[in-house]
Protein backbone atom coordinates (compact mmCIF):
# COMPACT_ATOMS: atom_id res chain seq x y z
CA UNK A 1 0.00 0.00 0.00
CA UNK A 2 1.27 3.17 -0.97
CA UNK A 3 1.11 6.43 1.35
CA UNK A 4 1.58 9.67 -0.05
CA UNK A 5 2.71 12.08 2.35
CA UNK A 6 2.84 15.84 2.78
CA UNK A 7 6.86 16.18 4.20
CA UNK A 8 5.74 18.94 6.71
CA UNK A 9 5.60 19.18 10.58
CA UNK A 10 2.15 19.60 10.75
CA UNK A 11 1.25 16.10 9.17
CA UNK A 12 3.22 13.89 11.35
CA UNK A 13 1.01 13.02 13.85
CA UNK A 14 -1.16 11.06 10.87
CA UNK A 15 1.66 9.09 9.14
CA UNK A 16 4.02 8.88 12.37
CA UNK A 17 3.03 5.74 12.95
CA UNK A 18 3.62 3.76 9.51
CA UNK A 19 7.39 5.01 8.95
CA UNK A 20 8.36 2.23 11.39
CA UNK A 21 5.60 -0.29 9.88
CA UNK A 22 6.70 -2.53 6.92
CA UNK A 23 3.16 -3.10 5.43
CA UNK A 24 2.78 0.48 3.98
CA UNK A 25 5.44 2.88 1.98
CA UNK A 26 5.42 6.28 2.71
CA UNK A 27 5.49 8.61 -0.56
CA UNK A 28 6.85 12.05 0.76
CA UNK A 29 6.25 15.13 -1.02
CA UNK A 30 4.96 18.41 -1.65
CA UNK A 31 0.90 18.41 -1.67
CA UNK A 32 0.64 19.86 -5.19
CA UNK A 33 2.89 16.26 -6.75
CA UNK A 34 1.64 14.24 -4.19
CA UNK A 35 -1.90 15.62 -5.53
CA UNK A 36 -0.52 14.39 -9.40
CA UNK A 37 0.52 10.91 -7.75
CA UNK A 38 -2.87 10.42 -6.60
CA UNK A 39 -4.27 11.30 -9.95
CA UNK A 40 -2.14 8.93 -11.54
CA UNK A 41 -2.36 6.31 -9.20
CA UNK A 42 0.90 6.59 -8.38
CA UNK A 43 -0.23 6.27 -4.66
CA UNK A 44 -3.39 4.51 -3.18
CA UNK A 45 -4.20 7.26 -0.37
CA UNK A 46 -2.67 10.90 0.16
CA UNK A 47 -2.53 13.09 2.58
CA UNK A 48 -3.43 16.34 -0.03
CA UNK A 49 -4.82 19.68 0.01
CA UNK A 50 -8.65 19.43 0.49
CA UNK A 51 -9.27 21.47 -2.72
CA UNK A 52 -8.28 18.09 -4.91
CA UNK A 53 -10.72 16.16 -3.42
CA UNK A 54 -13.62 19.30 -4.97
CA UNK A 55 -11.88 19.80 -8.11
CA UNK A 56 -12.14 15.51 -8.70
CA UNK A 57 -14.99 14.79 -6.33
CA UNK A 58 -16.44 12.63 -9.30
CA UNK A 59 -13.65 10.57 -8.52
CA UNK A 60 -12.49 11.18 -5.20
CA UNK A 61 -13.27 10.37 -1.77
CA UNK A 62 -11.79 11.18 1.62
CA UNK A 63 -11.62 10.08 5.05
CA UNK A 64 -14.57 11.71 6.88
CA UNK A 65 -12.88 11.08 10.40
CA UNK A 66 -9.76 13.17 9.89
CA UNK A 67 -8.07 16.11 8.80
CA UNK A 68 -5.58 19.14 8.73
CA UNK A 69 -7.75 22.48 10.15
CA UNK A 70 -7.22 25.28 12.74
CA UNK A 71 -9.78 27.43 13.73
CA UNK A 72 -7.63 30.84 14.93
CA UNK A 73 -4.10 31.22 14.56
CA UNK A 74 -2.16 28.35 12.64
CA UNK A 75 1.47 29.96 12.08
CA UNK A 76 2.03 27.98 9.30
CA UNK A 77 0.55 29.75 6.53
CA UNK A 78 1.84 33.16 6.59
CA UNK A 79 1.60 35.95 4.38
CA UNK A 80 5.25 37.91 4.51
CA UNK A 81 5.45 41.25 3.89
CA UNK A 82 8.25 43.92 2.30
CA UNK A 83 10.90 44.95 4.59
CA UNK A 84 10.10 48.42 4.73
CA UNK A 85 6.22 48.20 5.57
CA UNK A 86 5.60 49.53 8.76
CA UNK A 87 1.92 48.57 10.28
CA UNK A 88 0.38 51.56 12.37
CA UNK A 89 -0.15 50.69 16.15
CA UNK A 90 1.11 47.38 14.94
CA UNK A 91 -2.66 46.46 12.95
CA UNK A 92 -0.99 44.78 10.36
CA UNK A 93 -3.97 43.68 8.36
CA UNK A 94 -5.77 46.79 8.55
CA UNK A 95 -2.39 48.78 7.70
CA UNK A 96 -1.56 45.95 4.63
CA UNK A 97 -5.30 46.81 3.31
CA UNK A 98 -5.34 50.37 2.94
CA UNK A 99 -2.02 49.67 1.46
CA UNK A 100 -3.49 47.69 -1.16
CA UNK A 101 -5.91 49.98 -1.80
CA UNK A 102 -3.68 52.28 -3.53
CA UNK A 103 -3.24 49.97 -6.46
CA UNK A 104 -5.04 49.78 -9.36
CA UNK A 105 -5.85 46.42 -11.19
CA UNK A 106 -2.84 43.94 -11.68
CA UNK A 107 -0.69 46.37 -10.06
CA UNK A 108 -0.14 43.96 -6.72
CA UNK A 109 1.26 40.81 -6.77
CA UNK A 110 1.69 37.72 -4.21
CA UNK A 111 4.03 35.31 -4.83
CA UNK A 112 3.32 32.02 -3.50
CA UNK A 113 4.78 28.64 -3.56
CA UNK A 114 5.06 25.75 -5.75
CA UNK A 115 3.58 23.66 -2.48
CA UNK A 116 0.56 25.25 -1.72
CA UNK A 117 -3.51 24.80 -3.40
CA UNK A 118 -5.94 25.35 -0.90
CA UNK A 119 -3.98 28.03 1.25
CA UNK A 120 -3.56 30.22 -1.89
CA UNK A 121 -7.26 29.94 -2.40
CA UNK A 122 -7.76 30.51 0.96
CA UNK A 123 -6.02 33.74 0.40
CA UNK A 124 -7.30 34.80 -2.64
CA UNK A 125 -11.21 34.27 -1.01
CA UNK A 126 -9.86 36.91 1.89
CA UNK A 127 -8.47 39.28 -0.99
CA UNK A 128 -11.77 39.12 -2.82
CA UNK A 129 -13.94 39.81 0.62
CA UNK A 130 -12.27 43.46 0.80
CA UNK A 131 -12.00 43.76 -2.73
CA UNK A 132 -14.40 42.29 -4.67
CA UNK A 133 -14.12 44.59 -7.81
CA UNK A 134 -10.58 44.68 -7.73
CA UNK A 135 -7.93 41.99 -9.60
CA UNK A 136 -4.24 41.05 -8.57
CA UNK A 137 -1.79 38.55 -9.99
CA UNK A 138 -0.65 35.51 -7.78
CA UNK A 139 2.77 34.26 -9.56
CA UNK A 140 4.25 30.87 -8.50
CA UNK A 141 7.37 30.37 -7.36
CA UNK A 142 9.56 27.35 -6.46
CA UNK A 143 12.27 26.70 -3.43
CA UNK A 144 14.19 28.18 -1.81
CA UNK A 145 13.11 31.10 -0.74
CA UNK A 146 16.05 32.51 0.80
CA UNK A 147 17.10 36.08 2.37
CA UNK A 148 17.36 37.70 -1.12
CA UNK A 149 13.87 36.94 -2.00
CA UNK A 150 12.35 38.60 1.62
CA UNK A 151 14.60 41.39 1.26
CA UNK A 152 13.95 42.14 -2.78
CA UNK A 153 9.91 42.25 -2.13
CA UNK A 154 8.70 45.59 -3.83
CA UNK A 155 6.01 47.85 -2.30
CA UNK A 156 3.32 46.01 -4.55
CA UNK A 157 4.57 42.14 -3.56
CA UNK A 158 3.74 40.22 -0.98
CA UNK A 159 4.92 36.07 -0.20
CA UNK A 160 2.67 33.58 0.77
CA UNK A 161 4.67 30.45 2.33
CA UNK A 162 3.25 27.40 4.25
CA UNK A 163 4.58 24.73 6.23
CA UNK A 164 7.83 24.27 7.41
CA UNK A 165 8.95 27.32 5.38
CA UNK A 166 6.47 29.71 6.79
CA UNK A 167 7.31 28.11 10.53
CA UNK A 168 10.88 28.78 10.03
CA UNK A 169 10.53 32.48 9.19
CA UNK A 170 7.12 33.22 11.78
CA UNK A 171 9.28 35.81 13.32
CA UNK A 172 9.22 37.75 10.25
CA UNK A 173 6.87 40.83 9.30
CA UNK A 174 3.77 38.47 8.13
CA UNK A 175 0.60 38.00 8.58
CA UNK A 176 -1.16 34.58 10.45
CA UNK A 177 -3.84 33.63 7.52
CA UNK A 178 -5.63 30.94 9.62
CA UNK A 179 -6.41 33.98 12.28
CA UNK A 180 -7.36 36.38 9.49
CA UNK A 181 -9.88 34.06 7.83
CA UNK A 182 -11.35 33.17 10.95
CA UNK A 183 -11.07 36.71 12.07
CA UNK A 184 -13.70 37.15 8.83
CA UNK A 185 -15.34 34.04 8.64
CA UNK A 186 -15.60 32.79 12.10
CA UNK A 187 -15.25 29.36 10.90
CA UNK A 188 -12.53 26.70 10.61
CA UNK A 189 -10.19 25.98 7.66
CA UNK A 190 -9.71 22.49 6.65
CA UNK A 191 -6.67 22.57 4.73
CA UNK A 192 -5.59 18.41 4.05
CA UNK A 193 -7.24 15.16 3.93
CA UNK A 194 -6.82 11.81 3.73
CA UNK A 195 -8.34 11.45 -0.38
CA UNK A 196 -8.13 8.36 -2.35
CA UNK A 197 -10.32 7.14 -5.52
CA UNK A 198 -13.85 6.04 -5.05
CA UNK A 199 -12.92 2.10 -6.48
CA UNK A 200 -9.83 1.59 -3.88
CA UNK A 201 -10.23 -2.07 -2.96
CA UNK A 202 -9.00 -4.27 0.16
CA UNK A 203 -8.07 -1.10 2.48
CA UNK A 204 -8.80 -1.07 5.98
CA UNK A 205 -9.37 2.71 6.83
CA UNK A 206 -9.30 2.06 10.51
CA UNK A 207 -5.93 1.52 10.41
CA UNK A 208 -5.47 5.84 9.93
CA UNK A 209 -7.61 6.26 12.92
CA UNK A 210 -5.38 3.80 14.31
CA UNK A 211 -2.13 5.84 13.28
CA UNK A 212 -3.15 8.87 14.37
CA UNK A 213 -4.34 7.63 18.08
CA UNK A 214 -0.84 5.74 18.16
CA UNK A 215 0.65 9.59 17.89
CA UNK A 216 -1.53 10.98 20.74
CA UNK A 217 -0.87 8.05 22.96
CA UNK A 218 2.92 8.03 22.26
CA UNK A 219 2.81 12.06 22.16
CA UNK A 220 6.24 12.67 23.99
CA UNK A 221 7.89 10.50 21.76
CA UNK A 222 6.35 11.45 18.39
CA UNK A 223 7.35 15.46 19.42
CA UNK A 224 11.20 14.18 19.92
CA UNK A 225 11.07 12.32 16.37
CA UNK A 226 9.67 15.33 14.95
CA UNK A 227 11.93 17.39 16.91
CA UNK A 228 15.09 15.39 15.35
CA UNK A 229 13.45 14.98 11.57
CA UNK A 230 11.94 18.84 11.12
CA UNK A 231 14.39 20.68 13.31
CA UNK A 232 11.87 22.66 15.28
CA UNK A 233 12.39 23.23 19.25
CA UNK A 234 10.17 20.46 21.02
CA UNK A 235 8.44 23.06 23.13
CA UNK A 236 7.18 24.77 20.14
CA UNK A 237 6.34 21.85 18.11
CA UNK A 238 4.09 20.50 21.51
CA UNK A 239 1.93 23.86 21.31
CA UNK A 240 1.91 23.68 17.27
CA UNK A 241 0.90 20.26 17.70
CA UNK A 242 -1.85 20.86 20.15
CA UNK A 243 -3.12 23.94 20.39
CA UNK A 244 -2.96 25.22 16.62
CA UNK A 245 -3.80 22.50 14.30
CA UNK A 246 -6.50 20.05 14.77
CA UNK A 247 -7.14 16.80 13.68
CA UNK A 248 -10.65 15.37 14.03
CA UNK A 249 -12.84 16.24 11.66
CA UNK A 250 -16.76 17.22 13.01
CA UNK A 251 -19.71 19.02 11.68
CA UNK A 252 -17.93 22.69 11.87
CA UNK A 253 -15.15 21.83 10.12
CA UNK A 254 -17.64 19.79 7.39
CA UNK A 255 -19.54 23.09 7.36
CA UNK A 256 -16.32 25.37 6.91
CA UNK A 257 -15.15 22.55 4.23
CA UNK A 258 -18.73 23.39 2.22
CA UNK A 259 -18.69 27.08 2.73
CA UNK A 260 -14.63 27.33 1.33
CA UNK A 261 -15.79 25.30 -1.67
CA UNK A 262 -18.98 27.58 -2.24
CA UNK A 263 -16.30 30.68 -2.15
CA UNK A 264 -13.91 28.90 -4.32
CA UNK A 265 -16.98 28.50 -7.12
CA UNK A 266 -17.74 32.64 -6.62
CA UNK A 267 -13.95 33.22 -6.81
CA UNK A 268 -12.22 30.33 -9.34
CA UNK A 269 -11.87 32.41 -12.66
CA UNK A 270 -11.37 36.03 -11.07
CA UNK A 271 -7.43 36.30 -10.35
CA UNK A 272 -4.45 36.39 -13.15
CA UNK A 273 -2.54 33.33 -11.82
CA UNK A 274 1.10 33.29 -13.81
CA UNK A 275 4.51 31.72 -13.54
Amino acid sequence: MKFGVVDFLNAYPLYYYFESNLNYLLIRDIPSRLSEMLYEKKVDIALVSSIEYYNHREKYSFFPKLCISSQGPVESIRLFLPGYFNPENNEITKSFLNHMAKFQDNRFTFYFDNATKSSVIMLQIIINHFFPDKKFIFRKINPPYDEKLFHNLENNEALLLIGDAALTNRNRLSIDLGQWYNDIFNLPFVYAMWIYHQNIDNFDFSILNDAYQYSENNFAKMVFSASERFKFDAEFIKKYLSKNISYSMDNTKLNGLEYFFTKYENIKDKFIITK
